[in-house]
């Protein structure tokens, strides 16, 4: 082992690893609600000698990218991780911002998607930092906002103008299971149209939510288009998300005796490297369109993005 790299393994906390992960869950930190995080980070890299970018990605909306400086005249390494959490799910048996260690576990919500991994990549710097090894080359910590909307964090920085040479991102894979491919991912609005009137008089109505039913039912058949990969082979996958379906744009959802007329699901398609977003809508369309043929009342459109 190189001598210097030993130096810095002594320098891992594995506290204090679990510590920052567990103020890291005490602050809720939904998407489009993370700039308490981000101070939060922008105060911890400060305190320790950083160079602290505080970006405003939209008005009031803010991420942390730490630099810790090298020397010059080598590789620059970016470590990235989102400081956006998933929403949060039912059956929770804890309080999910109370951070719990059970055994071998932390338990909090958002820490596997992806505090834990932040923590990780924050305190492997901070040991480097704390060896005194002076690297040549930039050593960025890439704090980012909006993953779960598709990574918007991750481009503005982007559009800083900020490169490395290299980039590592700690989504939770697990170190024994480093990867060097990754998914596309494309999501969908499917709307089905209907024709409201009231429930004492049928006729000439048409109920979108009951339209949908069949919509949905179909998008299990989807056969796609694809070459296979040893390396990813579940993929490609199709999830229906979430559903609602209502009155008018605004989905009215407390007037019951009134056919809907409008139903609207949000699809999820992870797909396989070679596979074009074009290419999956006309897969589903070939599942949809007969459906219309069958059902001369049937309306359905597709919407991508999502509103």
């Amino acid at each position: 082992m190189d001598p210097t790299q030993g130096h810095v393994i002594d320098q891992i906390d594995e506290k204090a690893i679990v510590d920052l992960a567990g103020e890291l869950i005490k602050i809720p930190s939904f998407k489009l609600e993370e700039t308490p995080v981000a101070t939060f980070l922008a105060d911890f890299f400060g305190d320790r000698g950083y160079k602290v970018d505080l970006q405003e990605v939209e008005p009031g909306r803010l991420q942390t990218i730490a630099t810790l400086e090298g020397s010059g005249g080598g590789p620059s390494l970016m470590l990235n991780g989102h400081t956006d959490i998933n929403s949060l799910t039912r059956r929770w048996l804890r309080d999910p911002w109370i951070p719990v260690v059970e055994g071998d576990r932390l338990y909090g919500h958002g820490v596997q998607n992806m505090k834990g991994g932040l923590a990780s990549i924050i305190m492997a710097v901070e040991a480097v930092r704390q060896s005194g090894v002076r690297l040549k080359g930039d050593l960025v910590v890439a704090c980012v906002v909006g993953e779960t909307q598709g990574g918007e964090g991750t481009s503005f920085l982007m559009d800083s103008g900020l490169r490395t040479d290299m980039a590592v991102v700690a989504e939770p894979f697990g170190v024994g299971n480093l990867v060097t491919v990754h998914s596309g991912i494309v999501h969908l609005a499917i709307h089905t149209y209907g024709v409201t009137g009231h429930v004492r008089q049928l006729e000439g109505t048409i109920n979108a939510v009951a339209k949908m039913t069949g919509v949905i039912d179909a998008l299990q058949r989807v056969e796609f288009t694809y070459q296979p990969r040893e390396d990813m082979p579940d993929l490609p996958k199709l999830n229906v998300g979430s559903v609602i379906g209502g009155l008018g744009e605004d989905y009215v959802l407390v007037e019951p005796p009134y056919i809907p007329d409008i139903c609207t699901i949000i699809v999820d398609v992870h797909f396989l490297p070679g596979q074009t977003v074009d290419g999956i809508v006309a897969d589903i369309r070939r599942v949809l369109d007969p459906l219309q043929s069958e059902d001369p009342e049937l309306s359905y459109e597709i919407e991508i993005p999502p509103p």
